[in-house]
């Protein structure tokens, strides 16, 4: 979920975490270069955070974020980041 405040743009990334582990939530451009670790910690079983995520102006576009919790992973896109 994407909102621009006064020329920023933030996005929430709500994470929900199906064991207890550690996990990962991070950011990556087109290029597939890493440009945020969001979240790196422990997590508990149905631990449910929202990570607010302030784009930068130079990595609008479309971005990647991947949620790794032991040997899962989950994905997803944030397109139409306006410029």
């Amino acid at each position: 979920r994407l909102r621009t405040v006064t020329g920023v743009q933030t996005c929430a990334l709500p994470i929900l975490s199906k064991e207890t582990g550690h996990g990962s939530l991070e950011i990556y451009n087109i290029s597939g270069q890493k440009i945020a670790t969001l979240y790196d910690g422990m997590m508990t079983a149905g631990a449910y955070k929202i990570i607010n995520y302030e784009v930068p102006k130079t990595q609008r576009g479309v971005l990647t974020y991947i949620f790794r919790m032991g040997a899962n992973k989950a994905s997803g896109k944030m397109i139409n980041i306006s410029r």
